[in-house]
């Protein structure tokens, strides 16, 4: 224990020993502090007591983790929902690439829960990369076609010229991002090579899914062609 000069302020060291059987254990000390905290306020109410120390850091970083999942995650997937309907012109095409990127999200979180992974703050950004990632393969695809349609080419025959333009592009992007992501099994915390696995299972899927079930969705929904336009003024890419 610690004892101010004035007598006024003390401090109480105490020492965790947690098993790492449970995943939930540091958020039970935490709350199992709390309630004695409360405790003892309730018995001296001249007491000011206040919590401190790693195993209460690791339980918020815990709860922001799990806010994040509720709150930000559904608002970031609304926002690039609205933002592909824009870019695509097309509410079934939107929908398409929505349920390639939901099926990888979902697939990468169930591999956690396949080798019994413990839902970690490092872990939980991983459907988040998967997202990014599969929304990028998919409206490339889609775009793809649109653009071929625009060129007076049938539907099947935009499927197959946006495969083999973008095909090449996609994969270096499955590959680069896979091959990242297994570096990170290097490290000696077991929350970042969760992270690490979680999110190669889920690029892979989104990018066999962006390869095979996207086109056969496609296939079946309404696209507008997207006719390019012509300026006679550079644009800022070609300047760059």
């Amino acid at each position: 224990s610690l004892l101010a000069r004035d007598e006024r302020t003390t401090g109480v060291n105490v020492t965790l020993r947690l098993p790492g059987k449970d995943p939930e254990e540091v958020t039970k000390s935490a709350d199992a502090a709390r309630a004695l905290v409360a405790a003892c306020a309730a018995r001296h109410p001249g007491l000011e007591i206040r919590l401190s120390g790693m195993a209460l850091i690791n339980d918020a970083f815990m709860q922001a983790s799990i806010r994040d999942m509720a709150v930000m995650m559904p608002l970031m997937l609304a926002l690039m929902l609205v933002a592909m309907g824009f870019i695509l012109r097309s509410a079934w095409s939107t929908a398409a690439v929505a349920a390639i990127i939901s099926v990888s999200a979902a697939l990468s979180m169930a591999v956690a829960g396949w080798l019994k992974y413990p839902l970690t703050p490092p872990a939980v950004a991983a459907p988040m990369i998967v997202v990014t990632v599969a929304i990028a393969d998919g409206v490339h695809i889609v775009l793809g076609i649109t653009e071929a349609m625009g060129e007076g080419k049938s539907r099947a025959e935009a499927i197959v010229h946006s495969i083999a333009t973008n095909l090449e592009a996609v994969t270096y992007t499955w590959l680069t991002t896979i091959v990242g992501f297994v570096c990170l099994n290097y490290s000696d915390a077991p929350p970042v090579t969760h992270l690490a696995n979680m999110t190669c299972v889920g690029v892979t899927i989104a990018f066999l899914y962006s390869v095979t079930l996207l086109p056969a969705l496609v296939s079946f929904v309404s696209l507008k062609p997207r006719v390019a336009e012509k300026s006679t003024s550079p644009r800022l890419m070609d300047r760059l």
